[in-house]
């Protein structure tokens, strides 16, 4: 009978450890920090998102000369971009595609930015023109640069999603180290 209660015991601590062990690594998403850099409506020369929003991750200095797309920043955003610490820091271009007007409404608002285990949201908003003030009706690539700050552990491949107003619209893939 002792030996019987003894085991019961044993079961019922494991049981409890186990239980919070699991309860302890299960993550819940964690918002990340992150600062605008610039924003507009043409980033540079060298290339054009097409209409559809696209995604650039730049996850290293050696990038900012030579990223995707065979993109040119201007001078001053490219020294700003050489300057981050990439070691704390990624910057994530989030463009909102060729439009045939140019107006301030139209620039990428990204809202909040969200890391869910290898996988990280930017949950953005892009704008409607309302009314015909401030409109000039010019050919436009709507863009905003983001650091995202680095917070825990990175070394992986993260799939990078943009969110438009709650849909995912563009993904992508990178190794941020």
């Amino acid at each position: 009978m002792f030996d019987l209660l003894k085991r019961l015991v044993c079961l019922g601590t494991l049981i409890a450890l186990v239980g919070s062990v699991s309860c302890a690594c299960a993550r819940k998403p964690q918002e990340l920090h992150f600062e605008v850099l610039d924003q507009g409506d043409g980033l540079c020369c060298g290339w054009s998102p097409g209409e559809e929003p696209a995604l650039l991750v730049i996850a290293s200095r050696e990038e900012v000369d030579a990223p995707a797309f065979s993109l040119q920043f201007q001078p001053s955003l490219a020294d700003e971009l050489r300057a981050l610490g990439y070691d704390r820091n990624f910057v994530v271009v989030v463009f909102r595609g060729g439009q045939s007007v140019s107006a301030p409404e139209l620039i990428p608002e990204t809202r909040e930015v969200v890391r869910d285990g290898n996988e990280v949201k930017l949950k953005t908003h892009f704008g409607q023109v309302n009314s015909a003030k401030g409109v000039r009706p010019a050919g436009s690539s709507p863009y905003q640069v983001l650091a995202v700050f680095k917070e825990g552990r990175w070394g992986r491949r993260i799939r990078f999603i943009l969110e438009l107003d709650g849909k995912e619209v563009v993904e992508r893939e990178r190794f941020i180290p």
